[in-house]
């Protein structure tokens, strides 16, 4: 798996391991894997995920985020609900391919392409 740097993986793997095995799933997986990239831990995440219901909580995600930052929501968002926009992040347009992946720079482009692999458990 690609990280971009030992905080990404050290996050990741802290904040998986709060989750019951059953829920490891591909979802929960890229979800928390994102979340991870923006610097978030199984302490600060609570506040975008309740881990009593099993459920992400778009409602609380920062409007005051950078574009890059407001991209790697999106498609957290995206890759766990199956579904695209019309929520506080913006509407369906702030959800395609070319403004997920135009605002982001090298690193965090090549993670969002990882977070994709994840969710739809492709290996190279």
């Amino acid at each position: 798996m690609y990280f971009i740097n030992e905080k990404h993986r050290t996050q990741y793997n802290q904040t998986i391991t709060h989750l019951p095995k059953h829920k490891r799933d591909p979802y929960h997986k890229s979800f928390f894997y994102l979340m991870s990239l923006l610097g978030y831990n199984e302490n600060t995440v609570a506040n975008l995920y309740d881990f009593d219901k099993y459920q992400i909580l778009p409602e609380n995600f920062p409007g005051y985020a950078s574009s890059g930052e407001n991209a790697v929501y999106r498609l957290a968002i995206n890759l766990y609900t199956d579904r695209i926009g019309g929520d506080a992040l913006g509407g369906f347009e702030k959800y395609t391919p070319v403004e997920i992946f135009s605002c982001v720079g090298d690193a965090w482009f090549n993670a969002l392409i990882e977070a994709i692999k994840i969710r739809f458990e492709r290996a190279e």
